[in-house]
């Protein structure tokens, strides 16, 4: 029996450390793309996609999308 064993990647914007779904979250959200759409294009549910902003939001201490717009400019993970 083969077991597969599943280890979540982590990436540092900056000092703060996010998941790789996280980050993949932040670039589809930043890039205009409503929630449905950005579970749909990630395979999960609309509620893992809230877990995944609020978790985000959480770490950067901000309330909207305007303002992780703002911190994935700053930060690099986004062009202008």
């Amino acid at each position: 029996m083969d077991l597969k064993v599943n280890r979540q990647k982590f990436v540092f914007a900056g000092n703060i450390k996010f998941t790789k779904k996280e980050l993949d979250f932040i670039v589809l959200s930043v890039n205009g793309n409503k929630y449905n759409d950005i579970g749909a294009k990630m395979f999960v549910s609309i509620k893992t996609i809230e877990n995944y902003r609020d978790s985000i939001y959480e770490k950067l201490n901000i309330n909207s999308r305007e303002e992780l717009v703002k911190f994935a400019i700053k930060a690099g993970i986004v062009d202008i």
